[in-house]
């Protein structure tokens, strides 16, 4: 139903609980205005014309529209900190969404970005990243190879969150 494998893995899940149904709307919003942007030079995006843009994202609403633009991008592009606050904010609600235990693999395919680039967003928000257990494998239905992709990210208390690199002087 959706562009989304995420999103369409976990929609029967979060029935039951209206607020995550909600929380995956949006994180559904999101992920479909990162999918309509297209990149450019040194990490930043480029928006569609609004009429492109409404197009491309048929099922969000004009005022999240709006709010995702407005919070997003600035005249038309999204600078890499605007992309990096973006993708920090999807990984956090993905992490909402699954109780704070999120297999990366999904988002990362909806994303499409690189495994160590989730895995730097996901610590970003204070998440650690572990592979799959065998009985997550096993519960997963994936062989050995298989399970070798699929990363976890847990947030546990306390937070750790990465350290700041200082340049030398």
């Amino acid at each position: 139903i959706t562009n989304s494998k995420f999103v369409s893995a976990r929609i029967y899940n979060c029935s039951v609980n209206v607020a995550k149904l909600k929380v995956l709307r949006y994180l559904l919003a999101m992920i479909d205005f990162y999918q309509a942007t297209t990149p450019k030079r040194g990490g930043v995006r480029g928006l569609p014309k609004a009429d492109e843009m409404k197009a491309k994202v048929k099922g969000i609403r004009g005022e999240v529209l709006d709010n995702l633009k407005r919070k997003y991008s600035d005249a038309g592009l999204m600078s890499k900190y605007q992309v990096d606050l973006m993708m920090t904010n999807i990984c956090a609600l993905a992490l909402i969404v699954d109780n704070f235990e999120v297999d990366m693999y999904d988002l990362r395919e909806d994303l499409k970005l690189e495994g160590k680039e989730m895995a730097a967003y996901f610590s970003e928000v204070g998440a650690r990243i572990l592979g799959a257990t065998v009985a997550e494998a096993k519960k997963l239905g994936l062989d050995k190879a298989a399970a070798q992709q699929h990363k976890f990210a847990r947030l546990r208390l306390p937070l750790e969150f990465p350290k700041p690199k200082f340049a030398r002087k």
